[in-house]
């Protein structure tokens, strides 16, 4: 599989303070086109890839390092992060940590969250992703949201690999609409 800018990226172990636009990432991997959903529109420009490090010497992947300004289009009625949407974040980006050690299509199997704390409209919340075992046909990410040390939600997600190829297009069902 040849790699593309996308991974160039996650294999590097730091970058700027700024850290570099999810929307970067996207346009020159590809990848794209797996995170259409009503959220992604909100998320991907405010989304920030910070750093990737080894964080226990015995674990064998990287955690990965997001940051993700909390905007009005991501907040529920009462200005806080809404349930959804930090669904959507946990599911895409503990995917790209599944993507930094194989490009290969898969699926949600399970997805869940606990909500301990709430993050509020204008903060800056730092979402800490890992994959916890990769098996031959599934693998165990987590993900854990953060305002500075307060932990705002947890979460853990269940992926079946599908296929050897990373899909590039719409999926067969968008493009039949």
């Amino acid at each position: 599989i040849k790699y593309s800018f996308f991974f160039y990226i996650l294999l590097m172990t730091s970058v700027s303070k700024q850290g570099i636009p999810l929307t970067d990432f996207l346009k020159k991997s590809g990848l794209h086109a797996l995170i259409q959903n009503n959220y992604s529109q909100y998320i991907i420009p405010t989304c920030r890839f910070m750093k990737r490090e080894r964080v226990h010497k015995d674990h064998p992947f990287d955690t990965f390092f997001f940051e993700i300004d909390v905007t009005r289009n991501l907040c529920n009625a009462y200005n806080a992060l809404h349930g959804g949407a930090s669904a959507t974040i946990v599911d895409f980006l503990s995917s790209c940590a599944l993507f930094a050690i194989e490009a290969r299509g898969s699926v949600t199997v399970d997805l869940s969250l606990a909500y301990p704390s709430a993050a509020k409209l204008g903060e800056t919340i730092t979402i800490e992703t890992r994959v916890l075992k990769y098996g031959r046909n599934l693998v165990f990410a987590e993900a854990s949201i953060k305002v500075g040390d307060r932990l705002i939600i947890h979460g853990r997600h269940t992926k079946m690999l599908v296929s050897s190829k990373t899909p590039k297009t719409s999926s067969p069902i968008q493009s039949k609409m």
